[in-house]
């Protein structure tokens, strides 16, 4: 399926994966639960900048903030809409055409098969990307932590 004309996709708890993939007037694919598949006209960079309008900041707010808590600067997780736990991690430097962000939500597990790793969602699918397993692991454990930071007093207090 793909988006109305002029619209720009937003991120969701249905939402799995964004894909760059350049097809026709395409820029990007969507992964959504239970084995939906989108297009957009829109690159990942777009759609992630619209979502944290949506959400109620701009990407750059939300880099800022997850750069405080991690003290780093690449590869940052996203915290598309924090209240509704939606946060989207990059499987390689997001320069990277091969780049694929997956929603924290939905990823279950990762594996290295060959030079790729496979990565496991909740609902059984898979996606291979071209990163190692060690890296997409690295990479959810950083999100975990701006979860836990974001979410301190609600789950401590």
């Amino acid at each position: 399926m793909e988006e109305w004309p002029g619209s720009i996709y937003q991120i969701s708890k249905q939402t799995k994966a964004l894909i760059t993939e350049e097809i026709g007037n395409y820029r990007t694919s969507i992964l959504e639960k239970d084995g939906g598949r989108r297009r957009s006209s829109h690159r990942p960079e777009k759609i992630l900048q619209h979502s944290c309008q949506m959400g109620g900041s701009d990407i750059e707010g939300r880099r800022k903030a997850v750069k405080e808590i991690l003290g780093i600067s690449c590869k940052l997780p996203v915290p598309t809409h924090p209240g509704e736990g939606l946060f989207m991690v990059p499987t390689t430097s997001i320069r990277k055409k091969e780049c694929v962000w997956l929603n924290y939500q939905h990823f279950k597990t990762c594996q290295q098969q060959g030079s790729q790793a496979y990565i496991t969602f909740w609902d059984g699918s898979g996606l291979f990307v071209d990163a190692s397993a060690t890296q997409v692991d690295a990479q959810i454990k950083r999100a975990s932590q701006v979860i836990v930071q974001m979410n301190y007093g609600r789950l401590f207090d």
